[in-house]
Formats: C-alpha cells, structure tokens, sequence
C-alpha cells in the first residue's frame, strides 16, 4: 500500500515507471533478467589498471561530498530519461575532478566558491547547466507532463536546447542514434514514456567515451562475476562511484549513482537525480528492493585541468586543491601566524611551510616609543628595530626619521 500512494501521490511524474509491461530486458526504470544481461560479457575478464586519482581518506571524501551536494547541476528526470541523468552526473564529475575533456565546455558549471580551501571544492559540486528551469513551473504546480507533450514536441524541444543543456544533448543522441540507444513507449491517451535497459545504458557509456577516448574503460559487475551489490561496495570502497539499476519487486526501476557504503548497516547510498528523493537516498528509503546491475569506469587518460571553480574571478581545478594529482604544484595563497621571526605559507593543498616575515616600513604605528609594522601576508604585528636587525624582510626601503620614533 506504501508504494501505491506513493506513485499515485506525484501525479507530475518525473520517470520512476518508463514501461507497462515486462519485456525480456526490461527498461531502467524497468527489471532485467541476469541470464539475459549475461550474454556477451566474459566472466573472466580481469581488472583494468585504475589510472585516476589514488584511492585515500581525502578522495573518498571528495567524490562522497561531490555527489551529496549535486542537486541542483544536473539533467531533469523527465518522462523516464533516469538512465541518461545518471550518465550525465558521473560524467559531470570525471570532467569535474579528472579530465575537462568528458563534456563538452558550453555544458560545464562553474561554481563560485567564497574561500579558497579544499573544504569549499568538498562542498561545491559544479556539475553541468541544469535544465530544470525549463520545467520548474510545470513541477511547483503539479502538472502532469505526460499530458503536456507528445513525443514529438518533446523531440523538438530536445533539439531546440541541446545546445545548451548536456542531458538534452545525451537525449539527442540516444533517440537519433541508429544504435536504438533509449525505447520510446506510447502509453494511454497519446502519452509517451521514454526507457532504457541495462545494455543500452552500458553500450551507450561505452560509446561515448571510447569513441572520443582510447584509454577508457568501462566495466560491470557482470564482467567480474559478482553482483550488483558486492561489485559496487568494492568500487565504492575504492574512491570509484558507480552507476547502479534498482528495482521493486513489483518490476519498476530507476537509475542512480551510488557513491557510499555504510559497513555497518550494509547500505548502499547514492544520488537519485530526483527532486522528492535527493542526493542521499538508499533502498528502502525510496521504496526499492533489489541492486540489479553496476557500472563504473575504471580507466581513464591523463588529467585535463577543468578550472570548474572560481573565486575572485580566477578559475581553479580540483587538482589545485589537492597534492594527491600527479600535475599537482603547490600555490601559496594563505599564511598563517607562527612567530615574530616567521610564519607559515599554505598551499591550496593544506600543504605548508615557513618564511620569513614581510613587512613595508611605509606602513607604520608608534607605540610607547616604537615602531610597529604588520607582516603584509599574515599580519602579524612585528617591531621594527631601527637600533638594530629589523625583524622580518623589508619589502620597500623607506628611511624613517629618528626623530619620528620620540613620542
């Protein structure tokens, strides 16, 4: 009863059910049958070398946050296009974290962070130029869009703004390729419903990245002989986020991005890409039962800078914030107090080290017949001793007249 009123309480239904019927590779949101979704793949087929960011507590970190925060920079779960949103948020942070090259840069999102520090790049996920708006008056009222278009003003509609939003873009390709990538339902009263089945999903990830790339790699838990779930806890565990198909047992299905095992409840959490559900979610918070398949990459090339932030009207990449790139360099950007003597310089990567003060002796107060200077970075209050060594590194020579200095 749970899961009836659910369904029929979002009367603007946003893709949970993409087919009536079971077919023999039933659609996500749709069943697949493993003896079916089996064929093709080696059970023997051995790991591929994982070249990207090493696996440690501070990248877990990152992809974990990346995907709790990706609300709002992402595609819009219409007419049961979940598979294609769920593509579209792992893409989003491969280019984001790793290689700018994934999607194309008109249909990247910078995000303006207020501080330079990694904690920020923890909490900002850029994503790509979500097209939600396109439809937030249509979901605040309620509105059903199964009745508000037909297949073929949704298709015009796809075309007219795919150049401007990357899940439309993906939705273009899916229904203009020859490769039949996504299955276009008619439903009741001339509704359509869109669908796709776990070998179209993973043909159609395949397909984009190896036709552009030569050292991707995509691999399934059907490539390794496991399950859904244990494949996916051993992605996850591994910094790698995973695309994921779950069902109920009454045969609906979805698409999501699972990024988190908790160990101790043996749960998986992912991002749903859908507005009631969030970003955090797990089986049986949204009314699901079973993990049917996961997909991940496990290879990529050598790392392209994205320069997906920005602050103060500089653009920064996630390496920046991070030692652990092999193109990291250390910044100096922030300081902080030590001594009279010296202070710390830290990189972006929390990464430090010590250096003389600085000061400008144009920049002075008299104090109980001193002088006193600020270090110009971390402002340290510093005496400047004109009878002796100066504490610090003048920066700019300036003679101070001995007579100033008697109060």
């Amino acid at each position: 009863m749970k899961k009836v009123i659910l369904f029929i309480t979002f009367l603007f239904s946003i893709g949970f059910i993409s087919s009536l019927s079971l077919n023999e590779t039933m659609d996500y949101d749709e069943k697949i049958y493993l003896s079916t979704s089996l064929q093709g793949y080696s059970e023997n087929q051995t790991d591929n070398h994982h070249n990207f960011l090493p696996t440690n507590s501070l990248t877990l970190n990152l992809m974990q946050k990346y995907f709790l925060n990706l609300n709002e920079n992402i595609g819009f779960n219409a007419f049961g296009s979940c598979g294609l949103v769920a593509i579209g948020m792992l893409l989003s942070y491969y280019d984001t974290v790793w290689d700018d090259r994934l999607i194309p840069e008109r249909y990247d999102k910078t995000e303006n962070i207020s501080v330079l520090s990694n904690e920020m790049i923890f909490n900002s996920s850029s994503g790509i130029i979500g097209d939600k708006a396109k439809f937030l008056d249509d979901y605040n009222q309620k509105i059903n869009l199964y009745g508000r278009y037909s297949f073929n003003n949704y298709k015009n509609f796809i075309e007219e703004n795919a150049l401007t939003y990357f899940h439309l873009y993906l939705l273009d390709i899916a229904l203009n390729s020859s490769s039949k990538y996504i299955n276009v339902y008619n439903l009741p009263n001339g509704e359509f419903s869109l669908g796709m089945n776990f070998n179209q999903i993973n043909s159609f990830l395949k397909n984009y990245l190896e036709s552009s790339f030569n050292n991707i790699s995509i691999q399934t838990n059907y490539d390794r002989n496991l399950t859904a779930k244990s494949y996916a806890i051993e992605m996850i565990q591994q910094g790698v986020p995973v695309l994921m198909g779950i069902r109920d047992d009454e045969g609906n299905g979805h698409v999501v991005v699972a990024y988190e095992y908790n160990e101790i409840t043996d749960e998986i959490y992912f991002n749903t890409g859908l507005e009631d559900f969030g970003s955090y979610s797990c089986l049986s918070y949204i009314g699901y039962d079973f993990y049917d398949f996961a997909i991940a990459i496990t290879n990529l090339e050598d790392h392209i800078c994205s320069n997906n932030f920005s602050y103060n009207g500089e653009s920064y990449c996630a390496c920046d914030f991070y030692s652990i790139y092999p193109t990291h360099q250390h910044h100096y950007r922030r300081y902080r107090q030590f001594n009279l003597i010296q202070h710390y310089e830290l990189c972006l990567c929390d990464a430090m080290k010590k250096s003389a003060h600085t000061i400008n002796t144009k920049d002075y107060i008299r104090k109980n017949g001193k002088l006193y200077s600020n270090c110009i970075y971390c402002l340290q209050m510093l005496e400047i001793n004109i009878d002796g060594p100066i504490q610090g590194i003048l920066s700019i020579e300036v003679p101070i007249d001995m007579k100033e200095r008697i109060q």
